[in-house]
């Protein structure tokens, strides 16, 4: 095979994937086509445009293209540490430090600071965890248990001379029911991978 054309056999894509090398023609039309498009039809290889020409009425119809769309205990945990992030923003105890908006996020150092720094990088985790599903999921779980355990924390040990509120109870559901859902999401997923 002369060099300059075998340049050209090497180059050849496929016109529906330009990234991908194409491996036949159409029978059809004589276009270059990829491992993915070329359908093997009565001892021919054609491309899906002529696909239809060449069966008729036997054509198989075109396959609407899928959303990938989350598993539904990955929707849950998201929503957990997302109304967990919501419930930061109550007061968490009856008087003074605390009782006032934001109730979680006061000044002093307390058990309730780590519940909602630990539902918000959950919640972070879970939006931005579309790349690197099982780390996020993995890291959902543990900022899940470990904001829960704050917020049981600051129920069970509110700063001296208060009493804690509800908020801490609603947080630690919703933060333990996140992490369930995180494992259970990645689980699901594990299932769907394997």
């Amino acid at each position: 095979m002369p060099p300059e054309e075998r340049a050209t056999k090497v180059a050849e894509r496929c016109e529906v994937h330009p990234g991908r090398v194409a491996a036949a023609h159409c029978a059809s039309c004589d276009r270059p086509i990829c491992v993915r498009c070329a359908v093997p039809v009565r001892g021919r290889v054609l491309g899906p445009e002529c696909l239809r020409d060449a069966l008729g009425d036997e054509a198989p119809p075109e396959p609407t293209p899928k959303r990938e769309r989350r598993p539904t205990a990955e929707i849950v945990a998201g929503a957990a540490f997302c109304a967990a992030v919501v419930v930061t923003l109550f007061p968490w105890t009856r008087f003074a430090t605390g009782s006032g908006f934001a109730g979680a996020w006061a000044s002093d150092r307390r058990w309730s600071m780590l519940a909602a720094t630990a539902a918000v990088a959950g919640l972070a985790s879970w939006t931005g965890g579309r790349r690197l599903p099982r780390l996020a999921s993995r890291a959902q779980i543990i900022l899940g248990v470990l904001a829960a355990v704050g917020a049981g924390m600051a129920l069970a040990h509110p700063p001296p001379f208060k009493h804690a509120s509800v908020s801490p109870i609603v947080a630690a559901v919703l933060l333990l029911a996140g992490a369930v859902a995180a494992f259970l999401g990645a689980r699901q997923a594990s299932d769907l991978h394997r």
